[in-house]
């Protein structure tokens, strides 16, 4: 299959890397890492051409693919670890952060168009219905949050920080179906809850990416039953 390489600016290599891998719509637990390494090397090769500066990080990264490249052309041995297990978690990480970013980028041009009222000009009514706030007003970086905290205060069953990524295991088509039969029996659930129900780093990395995806798509939405405080998943 030809490769046609576009110039584009990337602030760094796993930018670059999850460009690749979204625009083959591949899966990022089974990453064709030959194809991928060699669309990245003639990415790298093409700036070069234009006398572009490549930065150190975008070798490193190249060497790396490589590495795991070699490494997925050995022969097969039992219970070998999966070379790729590693980057696979830093493109999740990479991928959060991507995320809360593009959603706090969203919320500042929002609030660029409204001019705060003076403090002494609010008030508010107490009764005992929940203020909701709708998700365009809980950012990703609200989420990020909780989900650090989250990770903060429990404790998994590995002792590492590198997250068990084995194929097909805390999937997030399965965290949404677990999201939604909740909802089927509850009005609305704490989320803290949901991601205290596998004592597993994945499970909630997971069930976050399935929190993300649910709103974007309109099932759910995020309440608040103070300004600050707990957020609840409910039926949109």
């Amino acid at each position: 299959m030809e490769y046609i390489v576009q110039i584009n600016k990337f602030y760094g290599p796993f930018e670059l890397l999850v460009y690749l891998i979204e625009t083959n719509e591949v899966d990022i637990y089974d990453i064709p890492i030959a194809e991928i390494t060699e669309q990245y090397i003639a990415y790298l090769d093409v700036l070069q051409e234009f006398d572009m500066a490549i930065a150190s990080e975008f070798v490193l990264m190249a060497s790396t693919l490589l590495e795991i490249k070699s490494k997925m052309l050995l022969p097969n041995q039992e219970k070998q670890e999966d070379p790729r297990e590693e980057l696979v978690n830093q493109l999740l990480e990479y991928r959060l952060y991507r995320m809360a970013s593009d959603d706090l980028k969203i919320s500042e041009e929002k609030e660029s168009r409204f001019i705060a009222k003076p403090a002494e000009d609010f008030h508010i009514e107490e009764d005992n219905a929940c203020e909701q706030l709708l998700f365009e007003e809980i950012s990703a970086y609200d989420l990020l949050y909780a989900l650090k905290n989250v990770l903060k205060r429990s404790r998994f069953e590995t002792e590492d920080n590198i997250l068990d990524l084995a194929k097909d295991e805390f999937t997030i088509n399965d965290c949404m179906d677990l999201i939604s039969e909740k909802l089927e029996i509850l009005q609305k659930v704490n989320i803290v809850e949901i991601f205290s129900l596998h004592n597993s780093k994945k499970f909630v990395i997971a069930v976050f990416l399935s929190i993300l995806e649910m709103s974007r798509l309109k099932n759910i939405r995020l309440v608040q039953d103070r300004i600050f405080g707990e957020i609840f998943i409910q039926k949109a």
